[in-house]
This record gives structure tokens, C-alpha cells and sequence, in this order.
């Protein structure tokens, strides 16, 4: 029977507390949503357990596009219209992961480009959605908004946006409240817009967050007045399993060694 010795057993627990750690902020997908001159194409947005996803239209000369957010379910999203009062609003909202967003412009008009399934089964976007007006409110620059991801061991974030003519795009910083860990900064994510045509997107992050991040902040950059559009934010992750501290993995091993005295 192979013996542990007390200095085995504390090496064996510091080893254990010293597993590599790494924090990461990368654009991961990008797709077109929808692509015509006009401006009045609808697309599919589904945060519906099970069937959450997208579904574009292939116009101009662009491929219909469609994907699947995270595994076909989220732990959150925050959809925006525009109020009577000319102010930003919520359009629909759950999971508590993602701030109100909050833009500095006035005076916005809505428009029925998404249409949204919440609580329904979207059944292949062929079903009645939940939301068909003011799903995409117009001369929305700036939008900003925050995603707590302390219980996150990772995730995607998906930020459905649109613009004409213009260069749109998304800056991210991944922050630790304590400032102990440097920000991680990913700018001009979603930012290959086409020419020509008024355009919706929606851009993937990914993230993983073993070093102990609390959010991730955002803004949307759009082209300013008419052409800046936006609808919302859905994110998918993985729960982090709080790992043993030092001192209770060290507790641990003297445990062992007083077991292992008393045989």
C-alpha cells in the first residue's frame, strides 16, 4: 500500500488549487437576418425553451440564414421598444442577466422587423408569434447594457442589430468588479455590414470565465439617426461549480492523514 506522507498530501491539495485559469472574449458567429433595399423584410427570433433560434430571409443576392441560440434554450434576453413617452422599453424581458438598456439619443421610431416567440412554440416559425410590433426600434445608437456572468463558467451572447449603409458594430469589456483581474476588451465585433441595403444581424460572443468575471458591457454602435436599428440581447451559459477553497482542500488532506494514522 503506497504511504502519503503529510507534505504529499499538502502538495497534492495546493496542486489542486493552482489549476489553470483563462478568460476569453471572442466574436464567434455572425448572420445576416435580413438584406433588401426597402428596409421592410421581417425576421424570426425564438427564445421559446427547446426551439430558441433565428430564421432570416435570403434576399438580393444574400443566403436565407437560420441558427440555433446556445442548445436551443437561454438563461436570458431583453427585447426593446419604443414607449409613448419616446423613451427606450422593455418588449419582453427574463432570466435577470441583462441590465434595462439605456441609449443617450430621443426621439425613435419602432418597427415590426422581428417577430418574437416567447412563451409560445414557434413550431418552426409557423406558429402565431408573441410580439409582432415594435420589435426593432430605429434611430437607437449608442445602446448600452450590461450582463452579469459572476455564475458563469461560460456562455454566448447574441445581440440582433440592423443598420443602412453604414458600419454597425458592438464593443464588449469583460470586467472584474474587484479589479483584480484586467478588463478584456473585444471591439468592432459585427462590424462587416453590406452596401447599399438596410440590413439586420446577429452577432455571437463567446466567453468563458474561470478567472472570475462579474459582467460584460456593451454598447451598439450604429451609423447615427434613421439607420441605427436595434432589437435586443439573448444570452446562453454554463453554471459555474464553485470550486473548493485552499483551505478546505488542505483541511481535507489532514483529514486523510489522521484516517490513515488511525489504521
Amino acid at each position: 500500500m503506497k504511504t502519503i506522507t503529510k507534505l504529499g498530501v499538502a502538495s497534492m491539495a495546493l496542486a489542486m488549487c493552482s489549476t489553470a485559469n483563462a478568460a476569453t472574449l471572442t466574436q464567434t458567429g455572425f448572420d445576416i437576418l435580413t438584406a433588401p433595399a426597402d428596409g421592410n423584410s421581417t425576421f424570426n427570433i425564438s427564445v421559446f425553451d427547446g426551439a430558441a433560434g433565428y430564421e432570416g430571409v435570403g434576399q438580393d443576392g444574400i443566403t436565407a440564414t437560420s441558427g440555433t441560440f446556445g442548445d436551443g434554450t437561454v438563461l436570458a434576453y431583453n427585447f426593446i421598444t419604443e414607449d409613448p413617452n419616446d423613451t427606450l422599453a422593455i418588449n419582453a424581458q427574463n432570466g435577470g442577466l441583462i441590465s434595462t438598456l439605456t441609449t443617450a439619443d430621443t426621439s425613435f421610431n419602432d418597427s415590426p422587423n422581428a417577430v418574437i416567440w416567447t412563451t409560445t412554440d414557434p413550431s418552426g416559425f409557423t406558429s402565431t408569434a408573441d410580439i409582432t410590433l415594435g420589435t426593432t426600434v430605429e434611430r437607437a445608437d449608442n445602446v448600452s447594457g450590461s450582463i452579469d456572468i459572476s455564475g458563469l463558467a461560460s456562455g454566448q451572447i447574441y445581440i440582433i442589430y440592423g443598420d443602412y449603409r453604414g458600419t454597425p458594430s458592438i464593443d464588449l469589456t469583460m470586467i472584474d468588479a474587484l479589479g483584480i483581474a484586467p478588463n478584456i476588451t473585444l471591439d468592432n465585433a459585427g462590424n462587416n455590414d453590406f452596401a447599399n441595403d438596410e440590413q439586420h444581424y446577429v452577432v455571437e460572443i463567446s466567453f468563458t470565465n474561470d478567472l472570475g468575471y462579474d459582467s460584460i458591457d456593451f454598447t451598439y454602435n450604429g451609423s447615427g439617426g434613421a439607420r441605427s436599428q436595434f432589437t435586443g440581447v439573448v444570452v446562453d451559459g454554463v453554471v459555474a461549480i464553485p470550486e473548493p477553497s485552499s483551505t478546505a482542500l488542505i483541511g481535507l488532506g489532514g483529514l486523510a492523514l489522521i484516517l490513515r494514522r488511525r489504521r
